[in-house]
């Protein structure tokens, strides 16, 4: 895990329009490196809530789906007493998506090198715009860092993607390749710095992680 010092954004949300992202490794394995508490807001997969459930993650968490009031959600996620949190969204932009930005200091977008995943980002793009201009937080929350996500660097698309990604005028993070560590972790029950210590993946991870506490 990273070292405890003063943590910037102490709300951190994953999330796209898209499925298929790598949105719940990277929620999980940073929520690990950050000693953060992690909240499955993704009621169709539950993928987080089943990782955590096997009781091998050094980290705290909960399923959290919405249920019959949008405010009693919120309420129950900020009244969380552990900082930082890390909430694993749905691919949609529902009420949960568009809540959690509302209370969110961070929103990480993960993206792969498909021209799909690139449209979906269009619209969750611009809900971020609407929230911000609702907030009017005088330092622009929540800030939004776009993450290359199963990279693979053999593939043009994959050496293009941190490239492109800059196309949309967002802060572009270290990029989380495609690798058989993080498949294997989740089949484990691990997060990757326990499965594969010092492993590639887990540095990516440790990246990330940094990048999460400026």
């Amino acid at each position: 895990m990273v070292s405890l010092m003063p943590m910037k954004y102490e709300i951190i949300a994953v999330g796209n329009l898209k499925g298929g992202t790598g949105k719940t490794t990277i929620a999980v394995n940073l929520a690990c490196a950050l000693n953060a508490y992690l909240v499955d807001a993704d009621a169709g997969q539950n993928s987080a809530a089943v990782w955590l459930e096997k009781g091998n993650l050094p980290i705290k968490g909960e399923s959290l789906p919405l249920g019959s009031s949008l405010e009693a959600w919120v309420r129950q996620v900020a009244g969380i007493n552990h900082r930082p949190l890390v909430l694993d969204l749905p691919p949609a932009l529902g009420e949960v998506t568009t809540a959690a930005l509302f209370i969110a200091d961070l929103l990480l977008v993960p993206i792969t090198p498909s021209g799909i995943d690139l449209q979906a980002t269009i619209p969750t793009l611009e809900m971020l715009r609407r929230v911000r201009e609702r907030r009017r937080e005088r330092d622009g929350s929540p800030h939004c860092v776009l993450v290359p996500s199963k990279v693979d660097a053999r593939t043009a698309n994959g050496r293009d993607l941190p490239a492109v990604l800059k196309g949309f005028r967002k802060m572009v993070g270290p990029e989380i390749s495609q690798r058989v560590a993080f498949v294997d972790s989740f089949t484990e029950g691990q997060w990757v710095g326990d499965f594969a210590p010092g492993s590639q993946a887990h540095q990516e991870i440790m990246t990330l992680a940094r990048k999460a506490r400026r």
